[in-house]
Parts: structure tokens; sequence; C-alpha cells
């Protein structure tokens, strides 16, 4: 009982014309932090006082905590979640980019080729028409709640388990750096985070094709590029007035050409 009390005074104590944000770390940086919360403040005055990229779990949790007042969230929003009183609204789509060094030959990789790494099953570049060189595959963590490795997963490795002994890295943009310094690297993280790195590393990786098809926004819309990922803004029903606007922002124009630096918005193909 003491912690539904809690709840309830961390959520009155908020003020009005302010939104925390906690979540997905593709719409903390690629949308927020890129001109989203920027935007909506000038031109309602309400304002981000925190934006927490903690990851898609920890998010939904911040939420139902009353630490935030608006989650990001990068996969389907569970049955449970929705009991809570949770809506999920989508305001476009990323994918998955599977990210090697510049210097790696592979060009394309299967579904079960993909699966085959992540799972252990495939160790050596040369097994994937690569060099005769160890794979050091990088994810997060695999109960962190994070989006990314729940969705690749699912869509990819059909629900079965990563193999033990894969380094685990927290942030996807130090997985990204990591393989920039990792001639034989790999890693597989939120395609729309890239044009966040530092250049520096950047121009040291090289973005791998997945079943022949380069996740293009035609080619993520029309679902050929197999991993589809939403975006949504998750928040509790009903919703305070600060949330609404927001939302009803994001799905606006302004908000959509906010979405398409990066992502793919609603009106390509969805």
């Amino acid at each position: 009982m003491a912690a539904v009390s809690v709840f309830f005074l961390t959520s009155a104590a908020r003020a009005a014309g302010t939104i925390d944000y906690s979540g997905s770390i593709s719409i903390g940086i690629g949308i927020l932090q890129a001109g989203a919360s920027h935007a909506f403040e000038k031109k309602t005055g309400i304002k981000f006082t925190s934006i927490d990229t903690a990851g898609s779990g920890k998010g939904i949790k911040a939420l139902l905590q009353g630490k935030a007042s608006l989650a990001g969230l990068t996969r389907p929003i569970a049955p449970a979640e929705k009991a809570r009183n949770l809506v999920a609204i989508t305001i476009g789509y990323d994918t998955l980019g599977i990210f090697v060094h510049q210097n790696n030959p592979v060009k394309n990789l299967s579904t079960a080729q993909l699966k085959g790494i992540f799972t252990g099953r495939i160790t050596n570049w040369r097994e994937v028409g690569g060099e005769n060189a160890p794979i050091a595959a990088t994810i997060e963590d695999p109960n962190g709640g994070r989006a990314a490795v729940e969705m690749l997963r699912k869509i990819v490795m059909g629900g079965a388990p990563y193999a033990k002994g894969l380094k685990q890295i927290e942030s996807p943009l130090d997985q990204l750096k990591h393989t920039a310094r990792t001639e034989n690297g790999i890693c597989v993280v939120n395609l729309g985070i890239f044009p966040s790195l530092d250049p520096a590393f950047g121009k040291r990786l090289k973005v791998v094709m997945m079943n022949d098809y380069a996740p293009t926004p035609d080619n993520i819309a029309s679902g050929r590029y197999p991993i589809t990922i939403p975006l949504q803004l998750v928040r509790e029903s009903p919703p305070r007035n600060e949330e609404r606007q927001f939302i009803s922002f994001m799905l606006s124009k302004e908000g959509q050409a906010i979405v398409n630096k990066h992502f793919v918005p609603l009106q390509k193909g969805h």
C-alpha cells in the first residue's frame, strides 16, 4: 500500500507544463534531442525536464512507478502493460542495422546466418564468406529490458537464447564504437541512432544487407528488410494534457518531419 501512495504523490507533485521522458534511446536521442523537444517547447511552452534513455523496459517501469510521465517503447506493448492502463501510440518506424567494421568483406547475411552468429553456432567469419577470423559479436544485456535484444531474439533468432560468452555492452552507441575499433566485430543496434555517433567512429563502420536487402526506407516500409520496429510513445490513460499535446504534435506534419530525419515516418507506407 505504501508503494501505491508513493506513486500518487510522485504523480501529483509533477509540475504542470512539464514532461519527464524515460525509455528508448532511439526516441530519446533520435527524436526528442534531435529537435522534437525544443520545437514542442517553443510551440506550447511545455518543457521536457528530463530525457532518460534507460531503455524500453526501464522506461515502462519508470512510467508505472510515477518516475516518468511519458515512456518510449521500440517493441510491441505487452498485454500486461495494456492491463495497467498504458496506451502506446506509434509515431514512426525504425529498424535494426547490422554493423561490421569497414574492412570486413562480408556485405550480406541471411536470417539463418545472423541467428547462427548470435546463438553461437557460427563462430568464424569464413563460415559466412569472410576472412578466417573469430566473430566478435556484442549485445546489450539480454535480460536488461532493451528492445533491440528482445526484437533480435524474436524476429531473427526465433526465440532461441543468445550464446553464452557474448560481450555485453550496455549502450548501443558504445557497441558501435567497439565495433569500429574491432575488425572482426559485429553488433545489431537501432539504425536510427547511427547519425548520433561521432563521425570518427562512423566512417569505420558499414551496414550489412540482410537477405539481400539494405535497410532503406522503402525496404523497411515494404517489409523486404525484415526487422521493422515501431517507435511508440506510451502514456497513462487517461492522459495528462501535456502528454496528450506532445503526442498530437508528433503525429502532426511538423512532428513527422522530425521523425523523418533519422527514421521512417507514418506516411511512408504505413
